[in-house]
């Protein structure tokens, strides 16, 4: 299950990313309020099609993860 999502594309003539990526998605997949823990995918699309997901984790209350 998502819970929210954010992406940007390429399309700006300076995109804040790489000229080898078409978009960027940040994807929430679950949100703990009990232990305040996130988790979370940055998923890449590259202009040849490609895909790759980097997994994200963090503490809402210690401000910690990656």
């Amino acid at each position: 299950m998502t819970y929210g999502e954010f992406s940007q594309n390429s399309t700006t003539p300076n995109p804040p990313f790489p000229v080898n990526v078409s978009s960027l998605k940040l994807q929430v997949q679950g949100v703990n309020s009990q232990t305040n823990t996130v988790n979370a995918s940055f998923v890449y699309n590259y202009k040849n099609g490609t895909q790759s997901t980097q997994p994200l984790s963090g503490n809402t209350e210690t401000g910690q993860g990656n």
